[in-house]
């Protein structure tokens, strides 16, 4: 059987200007790169169980099987949602795991159900598209164009948020916020109608945007540069773009995780951490931290590890100094994920550390209206917490644990998910520009 590798007509070149944060990418080199015969072998006897938790007994058994060092799992769905029994628990085994986990689940008589053939069914789906992105890569050597309908590989993204640079130079900057731990840069945008001033300086009020946190959630870059587009595309002819961007500024960073995000093109579809190295003995190293995790526990070769210390990665290193130095500025975070389709706010361990909670909870609620997501309120968002930002959300992209696709959601989903995100966002800001919370 030969292994089918994905590669891109030529190498893509970038040369990283330091000192004013631009970067280049050369227009006709597109790299896409992905192991599709490895990727089925690798999952071909991983198992996909969905876990229905009906009380605090079944909660703390499974608690118990997940501390269980020697079990390897990984979850699809935060184990925070351990106590919420309406929502089933899905759980991604590997062979080696799978027996004593059904043999525990069955033990402690816990409700589960098998959906291997429903997962194995979509993935073969992902591979094909793949197979035919690769194909039409292989035929075409120029990227006449960029479809927002499809998965795009962090050199297409980083490619056409330079694109929409050069096209729309009085709305759109590209600034680079840092390097990721494999010296790749974490490539944002700035989106705002440039004002001049005359006497003294002028800083906007700014909105804060960032997805590919976790590197298999590809829903949410695909996201993130569809709010890209619609804010620059369409800025000359919709009054409410050119309203929100004459009183706001927005910084959008698609992929916080490059390596990670890079890497599950490259080889494991299903990975979720960043790419940095940990626990290294002469034969191996333990790889990855998960870069939005601030509960210090857990093994580091775990998917769900969060690093030796707070912000111990190159990457959250990177977004919270640039959070910290505009941090006057910032009005409102968002951060997009999957899945889920929720809407959490920042909701500390104690409650009263919220100050402005009604606010943020009437802001979601816009969010909500225009999206039929639903909302909860366990979250502690870090930006929140450190910098003293007025409002900060986590959005968590379709589909629900209860849909078949998880993590595979079909390239026909992107554009309708998107839609519904960017009227969410777009509720949100307009609630907050009608209050004059920013004075």
């Amino acid at each position: 059987m030969t292994l089918l590798l994905m590669i891109g007509v030529d190498t893509i070149h970038k040369t990283i200007l330091r000192e004013n944060h631009t970067i280049s990418i050369k227009k006709y080199a597109i790299q896409c790169c992905f192991a599709e015969m490895f990727a089925l072998l690798l999952y071909a006897t991983y198992q996909l169980l969905q876990i229905q938790l009906l009380s605090q007994d079944d909660v703390n058994v499974l608690q118990k099987i997940v501390d269980v060092e020697s079990l390897e799992m990984d979850f699809w769905t935060p184990l925070t949602d351990l106590d919420n029994y309406d929502k089933p628990i899905i759980a991604f085994v590997p062979p080696s795991s799978v027996n004593l986990l059904i043999e525990s689940l069955e033990k402690s008589k816990i409700s589960y159900s098998n959906i291997t053939d429903v997962f194995r069914k979509n993935f073969n789906n992902h591979v094909q598209m793949l197979k035919d992105k690769k194909h039409k890569m292989k035929t075409s050597k120029i990227l006449s164009t960029f479809t927002l309908n499809e998965y795009h590989t962090l050199a297409e993204i980083h490619w056409y948020m330079q694109a929409l640079s050069r096209k729309h130079p009085q709305i759109v900057k590209l600034i680079n916020i840092g390097y990721s731990s494999e010296g790749r840069p974490l490539l944002a945008v700035k989106m705002l109608h440039f004002i001049k001033q005359v006497g003294r300086k002028f800083t906007k009020n700014s909105i804060w945007i960032d997805a590919g946190m976790h590197a298999r959630e590809w829903i949410a870059p695909a996201t993130a540069v569809y709010l890209l587009h619609e804010l620059a595309e369409n800025y000359e002819n919709t009054k409410e773009i050119q309203f929100i961007l004459n009183k706001y500024s927005f910084y959008i960073l698609p992929v916080v995780n490059p390596d990670g995000y890079d890497y599950s093109w490259k080889s494991e579809r299903f990975w979720r951490k960043s790419r940095s190295k940990h626990n290294c003995t002469f034969w191996s190293c333990c790889v990855g931290v998960d870069l939005d995790s601030i509960d210090l526990r857990g093994h580091p070769c775990r998917p769900d590890y969060p690093g030796p210390f707070p912000f111990s990665e190159s990457e959250t290193r990177a977004v919270s100094k640039f959070l910290s130095e505009n941090q006057q500025h910032i009005l409102l975070a968002i951060s997009l994920h999957s899945f889920g389709k929720l809407l959490t706010v920042p909701y500390s361990f104690k409650s009263d550390e919220v100050e402005n909670s009604n606010f943020q909870t009437y802001t979601a609620r816009h969010f909500l209206q225009a999206t039929a997501f639903k909302n909860e309120f366990y979250t502690l968002t870090q930006a929140y917490k450190n910098y003293n930002i007025p409002l900060a959300y986590s959005i968590k992209l379709p589909p629900t644990p209860n849909e078949p696709y998880g993590f595979l959601l079909p390239e026909d989903h992107i554009v309708p998910v998107s839609i519904q995100a960017f009227e969410g966002i777009l509720n949100m800001v307009e609630v907050y520009i009608k209050t004059k919370r920013d004075g």
